[in-house]
């Protein structure tokens, strides 16, 4: 059965992260064209299935076990012609090895067992994967939120390889933006991120920003959205910068 969410034509933020922090051209091959396919990382799978097992823990449970002749001694994938056939097999359908299915359960137990984490996902008639459409000046936008309570909050569910790292992740990977965009989208100004460490300790945090900062982040998606709106008015989609970059040192020790 085809993702009603997915084939909805609205504009998500995965889209506008493409056009932000790629390129103008880099979303119109993806999202208008076609003709630029979105690659699944072995990140982004892993992220999908640990999603599943802390937000969707029945549908988690319902996905089929790669069969042991299937991997190699340490847990991966065969290349085999019968593996590649097995996967065939299933379709678009998901399916979990052995390792995977014990991180992801891992993370799950992490984040229900926090303390700040597991008011979030417990009370407040909390709701999981969380869709929503809506219009801005005219064009259609979309967005799947993690967890929303309503009238309350909404929070987006991450994982990392490394906690300590957190703040150049959310401003290399915009998420701030992201909360953002979810906020606009369900009606609410509170929110944040529940964050899950992927090595064997898995450290949680439940990190929010404060106003400066999505205030800015609000202020960055207005400019995208004007750049956006001149690309599709004058039908161009560049690809490069459009003058000389100038680092300064500032930037540099920023970075």
């Amino acid at each position: 059965m085809p993702d009603a969410y997915r084939s909805h034509p609205g504009i998500a933020f995965s889209d506008m992260k493409i056009f932000a922090l790629e390129s103008p051209k880099a979303f119109y091959d993806t999202k208008i064209a076609g003709t630029r396919k979105r690659v699944s990382s072995a990140a982004m799978r892993s992220g999908t299935l640990c999603h599943m097992a802390t937000l969707e823990r029945g549908r988690f449970d319902a996905l089929p076990l790669c069969p042991a002749e299937h991997l190699t001694d340490s847990g991966s994938l065969s290349t085999k012609k019968a593996t590649k056939d097995w996967i065939a097999s299933l379709g678009d359908q998901m399916f979990v090895t052995a390792a995977e299915r014990e991180q992801c359960l891992a993370i799950s137990l992490a984040a229900w067992s926090n303390k700040q984490a597991y008011p979030l996902l417990s009370n407040g008639a909390p709701q999981f994967e969380v869709e929503a459409f809506a219009q801005r000046d005219g064009v259609e936008i979309k967005g799947k939120s993690d967890i929303l309570r309503p009238g309350l909050d909404v929070w987006d569910l991450k994982t990392t390889d490394n906690l300590d790292s957190i703040v150049a992740q959310c401003r290399d990977f915009a998420y701030p933006e992201q909360v953002a965009w979810y906020q606009d989208l369900h009606g609410v100004s509170a929110g944040g991120l529940i964050v899950v460490e992927k090595d064997d300790l898995h450290r949680v945090a439940v990190i929010t920003f404060e106003p400066a900062v999505m205030a800015a982040a609000r202020r960055r998606i207005a400019a995208w959205w004007a750049h956006y709106r001149s690309c599709l008015a004058a039908s161009e989609w560049p690809n490069d910068p459009p003058s000389v970059l100038t680092i300064t040192a500032a930037q540099l020790a920023a970075a």
